[in-house]
């Protein structure tokens, strides 16, 4: 189990970018390294997902969907009703949950 922070590409754009941090408090995974080179400059380390971190991934993001429910990475999050809002993207407890 992470015992620091996992940050996405948008996250550690704002962090790095917008609001001036030298080091990102956390840490990004070649994913992010990938969408955004330049990160190698402000962390520490690079997380490398095992083909079994990407079946678990895959397996519950297909588990929220059939609850008809999705986890935006970044940004608003438009719920159908004309009314967005902002959802953590790490709240899998609350979009797997029954209702």
């Amino acid at each position: 189990m992470l015992s620091r922070r996992l940050y996405d590409t948008s996250a550690v754009i704002d962090l790095v970018l917008r609001k001036d941090y030298k080091v990102v408090p956390g840490a990004v995974s070649i994913i992010t390294v990938i969408e955004w080179p330049p990160v190698l400059n402000y962390v520490n380390g690079v997380l490398y997902p095992t083909k079994s971190d990407y079946a678990k991934a895959v397996e519950l993001q297909v588990r929220v969907t059939q609850k008809g429910r999705t986890i935006a990475s970044h940004g608003p999050h438009n719920s159908g009703d004309g009314d967005q809002q902002r959802r953590d993207p790490c709240d899998l407890r609350r979009a797997l949950s029954s209702d």
